[in-house]
């Protein structure tokens, strides 16, 4: 496929999407499908560059923890109020092995620079490197949680992000 999301809306549940090496300039969205989207390579010759135009990848039709995405670089998102690099509107997908860094969302409050969790999603947050990320002004620089329990974040590097509260992670409680 030419493009990797043309690749997941061909997919099927179970299946495994595997990336060649390169550099991606997409916008991601795993349309409800429990398939696993990996990197051949790995993060470091494995790019999702949105270049400073949209949000790279959001899940938003209920995934679960098989709907996965391991291996990349997702870098350069932008994303007015939420979620600079990814967004979880209530879905709980699984997120390994990538490096998520120089993403940034911006606006009068901001959440989350690198990760938007909201809406009662659940998920498996692991071994990833968040860097470099910024909600400036904002809450979760690295992640930002509220209205959802996070299944797990466990073996994740993250250093270097910036927001007014909670430079790597804020988990607000939804009052």
């Amino acid at each position: 496929y030419a493009t990797i999301q043309e690749a997941i809306e061909a997919a099927s549940n179970g299946d495994v999407v595997l990336v060649a090496q390169g550099t991606y300039n997409e916008a991601l969205d795993f349309i409800g499908k429990a398939v696993t989207v990996k990197s051949a390579m790995g993060p470091q010759t494995t790019v999702i560059d949105s270049l400073n135009n949209w949000r790279p990848v959001v899940f938003k039709n209920g995934e679960g923890n098989d709907s996965v995405l391991d291996g990349f670089t997702v870098t350069n998102g932008k994303a007015s109020g939420n979620g600079g690099a990814m967004a979880f509107y209530g879905a709980s997908p699984t997120i390994i092995n990538n490096i998520i860094t120089d993403n940034w969302a911006y606006g009068s409050d901001p959440r989350g620079g690198a990760l938007f969790i909201v809406n009662g999603a659940s998920p498996i947050i692991e071994g990833n490197i968040i860097s470099h990320n910024r909600a400036v002004g904002g809450k979760g620089g690295g992640i930002f949680c509220i209205g959802s329990s996070v299944s797990r974040i466990a073996n994740n590097i993250i250093h270097h992000n910036i927001a007014e509260f909670g430079g790597g992670v804020c988990l607000q409680h939804n009052a």
